[in-house]
């Protein structure tokens, strides 16, 4: 699959064939067993594997330590030693990312240049040297970036 120009994967929910019909789990039954019979738990659903799937594939150290093979591989789930605490995390990480106009924005502070006319328009988006603030255009500078937010990464790039 290719995405903003690049190769990428993806791991859906539901797989369909290629005009959209006959729709299909992608966890299988076997895989679901497996986790019911791992965890001792047979409340484990699709969902949740699902979920805990999510978390694991953006847990920082998951990432780091496979990152080599995550590059020329399909990822590897490990069982972790609480299924529910990742498949919740992952949950709402995924409502996060599903919902995200709906999430509390971070209070940026937003410095404009009052010798220049407004203008939203950004040909190139930079940091500034300190890498607290992004330039949005000679107009516009969002200041207040927490040293935080560079943590979380989309593949080898920086989410902002």
């Amino acid at each position: 699959m290719h995405y903003g120009g690049r190769q990428t994967q993806c791991f859906p929910f539901y797989t369909y064939d290629e005009d959209g019909t006959n729709r299909r789990e992608n966890i299988t039954d076997w895989s679901l067993q497996q986790y019911r019979n791992y965890y001792q738990d047979d409340s484990i659903t699709k969902w949740d594997i699902f979920h805990y799937t999510y978390a694991v594939l953006h847990h920082p150290v998951y990432r780091e330590r496979y990152a080599a093979n995550l590059k020329r591989e399909l990822p590897r789930i490990p069982y972790t030693p609480d299924f529910h605490i990742f498949a919740k995390a992952g949950k709402r990480l995924a409502e996060i990312h599903v919902n995200y106009e709906q999430q509390p924005e971070y209070p940026l502070k937003f410095i404009e240049n009052p010798d220049l006319p407004l203008n939203w328009q950004v040909e190139k988006m930079r940091f500034n040297k300190d890498k607290t603030a992004i330039i949005y255009n000679d107009f516009l500078t969002l200041n207040g970036i927490p040293k935080e937010a560079f943590q979380y990464r989309l593949g080898n790039r920086s989410a902002l």
